[in-house]
């Protein structure tokens, strides 16, 4: 800390002394002058050059801070309307006024070229004009094509690398975090320009005093989107192969009406095309906690779910807003879901006990239900003294999922049944007394209320009925309170503000879990108690200072709270306390170095005791129904700890955006699962352990755009060593894991109307035993993925390819969508899985053991649909 807080004062000293100058700019008679451009010119020996630059407001007024060590400066007042004025003055704070004349001149036919991007501020204005193509049928398209933003897979805007917080419309944030909706639904012709807000502070009463590093995008709507109502319906029919119902179905339906006083956008959607909805729709309004039980389902950082998973999906959603006067809002959603979805894939696990290889193998069958309804109500109240916001968010959530699996020799069949009630209530309120003193107080209750069960059959070869049967039940209550309090700009250091805070958080988890069998499980190996009851109850209180600093080019902020947390559980499988006193610091430091060119260095550090549901994991053996006594000593921890360092260059006037960033993050943790071979199955011995993971993540990326270009060249590359032990057998068996990748991607528009997109990626893992007598397991991954999307006239083309080799195994993907557009009407043809590829082989080395997935990819399928424009 005694180096850190040493570099922060040795950067103050380096900065150059400020002078704020200001005035007045008037006509004769005192009527003021707006919009009159004052120009400052530090004297040289090569000449006059620019230090600063403003304008006046409506009132005439103007104020310029500048660093400069030149003695002698002088300013310029121009503007359209008046003759130019200049003054030499000295380089000291001064207060100078300015009497213009008119100018009177005779206009001549001129052309004025509209400029595509504006500054003002942290605000950036891009006239969307002059980016999108007559073509584009989706907001998202004409969006690529502005510098520094990008559309990522899962459907989040970036701006140079970073993602966005708020995605507003007319300075409303109707979408909340489901803005993706939006993304595939506005028609770009209804968009006039989007604001890229930096350091976004949506809060009145804390800009200027709260610096933050978050992007904001505002879309500001056409004369014609306003005050009427919009819409789109699509409809299409296609076929499938495959041994099922080969008829395939889509239909969406979406409209909206958006004015200065209220907004109102509702979608509808059901298909059994592959357009899975979930990942669009079901993103929760709250904070939810994590199932507590999950199926045997494989991921993969590859395919999305719709190459290996078939669907039927239903969604329907609403969203409002209502200002009921200049200073305050309402605003409410409402969205419900209906999906079902079902896979296949081999799974194949290899195992090393001594020097004997084990190997594993599961066929499996999985599927799911899934049903959410949520809703959100909101109360804002944003004036520069007073801030109010209360959101009540509720989620109602049923989950089906099943795994059919064949192990071996025996056959095991999951069905979970899942149902969860949340209610989360926030409560913010922020009141400034005057300009340097304030109080920020938040407030959050959060309940949430879940009953799962878990039924699994057994049965023995290929004998249609099961031999045995177990049915675990699980309850969940989940209580959680935070009261936060902060000062506002309490004390003030120079350009420095210095806040306390205190602030104090709850949380309560009721566990009972209840396991029934038809068989005897009351082996030596499987003695368990039927009925366990766990009651986990948590208190976190602390004090910590903000700081803040607007000093010239240079500024910190941040916190570094000191923490005292006391746990207490009642059960016998961890001991009943822990006190813990850390200091969780989490520091800024932003520089400029150049015009457009800044340096960020970023350190965070965070030590959290486990959540109750990493506890639940020692009750629930999902592969088999046997279980054993666990012989946990300690409530498990995580320690994580991060280093980064971004060199961030934006320059949208020239239309040149990149950043360069380097990432080191250490994770020390403590684990209490552990898988183990037992004949043809999976055993679960709660045996703690540790691990530790130190990764070193470098990355980069540079885009250039003209007016009707954009190139985008990005690298990553990242290394990461794992250490921890697998448990076999009762013997402890250390290992190291490494893990080296690089990515590569790059995109450009070649000619108008054309985008090509290329994505290279190389991974590779080796696991390493502690031990000579062991073989180390080996996997290289290449992957190849690439997209052209094509317009002309009335013609759009989208084709995507992916390539994938590894160690022996190849696989060639590739979807293509065509579609043909009038005035009020969309033709659009689909086809996935052009080439008709059967399966996709996989190999992973994960903390237990090496692993192989082949996925089973959903069958070639062709859709026509009209969309027409309402």
């Amino acid at each position: 800390m005694v180096i850190i807080f040493s570099l922060f004062a040795l950067c103050c000293n380096i900065c150059t002394a400020q002078n704020k100058i200001e005035g007045r700019v008037t006509f004769i008679g005192n009527t003021p002058v707006e919009n009159a451009i004052i120009v400052v010119k530090a004297l040289t020996d090569k000449g006059e050059r620019i230090v600063a630059n403003t304008t006046t407001n409506k009132q005439g007024l103007y104020a310029v801070t500048l660093s400069s060590d030149n003695k002698r400066l002088v300013l310029y007042v121009s503007g359209f309307d008046i003759n130019t004025l200049r003054k030499e003055i000295a380089n000291t704070p001064q207060t100078i006024d300015f009497v213009a004349e008119p100018r009177n001149f005779e206009l001549q036919e001129v052309f004025v070229k509209p400029t595509s991007i504006e500054a003002k501020g942290d605000t950036l204005t891009y006239n969307i004009a002059l980016f999108k193509d007559k073509n584009d049928r989706i907001l998202r398209e004409t969006l690529e094509r502005m510098p520094g933003i990008s559309v990522n897979d899962a459907g989040k805007v970036l701006y140079n690398g970073r993602e966005i917080t708020e995605f507003q419309i007319e300075g409303n944030n109707l979408f909340e975090n489901k803005y993706s909706i939006a993304l595939d639904r506005i028609d770009p012709k209804d968009i006039v320009a989007v604001d890229v807000m930096q350091h976004h502070q949506p809060i009145r009463a804390l800009q200027g005093s709260r610096i933050t590093d978050d992007v904001a995008i505002n879309l500001k709507l056409s004369a014609n989107a306003k005050d009427n109502l919009s819409g789109k319906m699509e409809m299409g029919g296609g076929y499938r192969d495959g041994n099922r119902s080969n008829l395939v179905y889509t239909a969406h339906l979406y409209g909206g009406l958006f004015n200065a006083r209220q907004q109102l956008f509702a979608t509808t959607a059901i298909n059994n095309s592959g357009d899975q909805l979930r990942s669009v729709y079901a993103v929760p309004l709250t904070m939810l906690q994590e199932n507590i039980l999950s199926t045997t389902t494989p991921q993969n950082s590859i395919l999305g779910q719709n190459d290996y998973m078939t669907n039927q999906s239903k969604a329907l959603s609403l969203n409002g807003l209502y200002k009921n006067a200049e200073n305050s809002k309402w605003s409410y959603a409402v969205t419900a879901i209906n999906e079902n979805t079902e896979g296949h894939t081999d799974i194949e696990r290899t195992y090393y006990v001594g020097k004997q290889e084990i190997k594993h193998e599961r066929n499996l069958a999985f599927g799911n239900a899934f049903q959410n309804v949520d809703h959100l109500l909101k109360y804002e109240k944003n004036a520069p003294r007073c801030y109010l916001m209360n959101k009540l968010v509720g989620t109602w959530k049923r989950d089906l999922p099943y795994v059919n699996q064949d192990i071996q020799s025996t056959r095991l069949e999951e069905h979970l049944c899942q149902k969860e009630y949340t209610l989360d209530n926030q409560l913010q309120m922020i009141h400034r007394w005057n300009d340097a003193n304030g109080l920020d107080t938040r407030f959050n209750l959060h309940y949430s209320n879940k009953h799962e069960n878990l039924t699994l059959r057994q049965g023995a070869g290929a004998s249609p009925s099961p031999s045995a049967e177990a049915l675990q039940k699980v309850r969940q209550h989940f209580y959680f309170a935070e009261l936060r309090q902060e000062m506002l700009s309490t004390i003030e250091f120079g350009g420095w503000i210095i806040d306390p805070y205190w602030f104090g958080l709850a949380d309560k988890t009721t566990l009972s879990t209840t396991m029934c069998s038809s068989i005897s499980l009351s082996s030596p190996e499987n003695t368990f108690a039927p009925d366990d009851n766990v009651h986990y109850n948590r208190v976190k209180a602390g004090i910590g200072l903000t700081i803040h600093s607007t000093v010239a080019r240079f500024r910190i902020y941040g916190y570094i709270p000191l923490v005292y947390s006391h746990i207490t559980a009642y059960t016998p499988y961890i001991s009943p306390k822990r006190h813990a006193l850390h200091i969780d610091p989490n520091l800024t430091i932003e520089r400029p170095l150049a015009p457009y060119l800044s340096l960020q260095i970023q350190w965070t550090q965070e030590f959290q005791d486990n959540k109750p549901d990493d506890l639940l994991r020692a009750f629930i053996i999902r592969n088999s129904y046997e279980q054993t006594q666990a012989s946990i000593k300690e409530i498990t921890s995580t320690d994580y700890q991060r280093l980064g360092a971004k060199l961030n260059y934006a320059n949208a006037f020239n239309r040149l955006i990149g950043n360069l960033h380097i990432e080191y993050t250490r994770l020390n943790s403590d684990m209490m699962t552990n898988k183990v071979v037992r004949n043809d199955h999976l055993v679960l011995f709660l045996t703690p352990q540790a691990y530790g993971t130190n990764s070193l993540n470098l990355g980069g990326e540079v885009a250039k755009t003209f007016y009707w270009k954009k190139a985008n060249v990005g690298i990553k590359a990242n290394r990461t060593r794992f250490s921890s032990s697998q448990m076999l057998n009762g013997t402890k068996l250390p290992f190291v894991l490494y893990e080296s990748s690089i990515l590569l991607r790059g995109s450009i528009i070649p000619v108008k109307g054309v985008l090509t997109e290329i994505h290279t990626f190389i991974n590779r893992s080796r696991m390493s035993r502690q031990k000579e007598d062991y073989t180390d397991v080996i996997t290289t991954r290449f992957m190849l993925s690439g997209k052209i999307m094509a317009t002309i006239n009335r013609w759009s083309v989208v084709c995507k390819a992916l390539y994938c080799q590894q160690d022996h195994s190849h696989t060639f993907l590739s979807n293509l969508k065509a579609y043909y557009r009038t005035k009020t009407a969309e033709w659009s043809l689909s086809i996935h899985n052009l080439l008709n590829a059967k399966q996709l082989s996989m190999t992973s080395v994960n903390a237990q053991e090496s692993e192989r997935n082949t996925f089973y990819l959903v069958p070639r399928n062709l859709i026509l649909s009209l969309n027409l424009i309402l």
